[in-house]
């Protein structure tokens, strides 16, 4: 699935390799200039995005806001094409460190559904920060805040 977007050029550096304990390990650059890392556990239908959010938990508010955006996806109240349905996915921020990582438990066979359904969401967790954390973005990935 990650490579699929790679191939449509949606990520950059796109690499892929075998991690420690069965783990999956995909390396990209997509929405800023830091490389991402994400992991799967296929044992354990595990989707994990670690350290998205450097050092959130240091800058007043912007944890609990990306927090909040995170649990509306998850509620009757988000739109229909942008709610996760706890059904086939739950989706849960952790922080570590100042640090915001997500954890992504994928509960059907569609694997693929799921890892639309949380790229999705890390897109949107960006779009919270440009519009309301715009320091907090430069000052972490150099992103202007033009």
């Amino acid at each position: 699935m990650f490579q699929s977007y790679a191939d449509r050029g949606v990520f950059r550096g796109f690499s892929a390799s075998d991690g420690p304990g069965g783990l999956r390990q995909y390396r990209f650059t997509w929405l800023t200039r830091r490389p991402m890392l994400v992991t799967l556990s296929a044992s354990r239908h595990a989707l994990r995005f670690p350290h998205l959010f450097p050092s959130v938990g240091h800058t007043p508010g912007v944890a609990a806001s990306l927090k909040a955006a995170l649990a509306e996806r998850m509620t009757r109240s988000a739109p229909p094409h942008r709610r996760i349905d706890p059904k086939r996915a739950t989706i849960v921020g952790r922080m570590s460190g100042g640090d915001l990582s997500l954890a992504v438990t994928i509960h059907t066979r569609d694997g693929a559904l799921a890892i639309r359904a949380a790229l999705a969401v890390v897109n949107d967790l960006f779009q919270v920060l440009h519009e309301c954390y715009p320091d907090y973005l430069s000052s972490q990935f150099g992103i202007s805040d033009e």
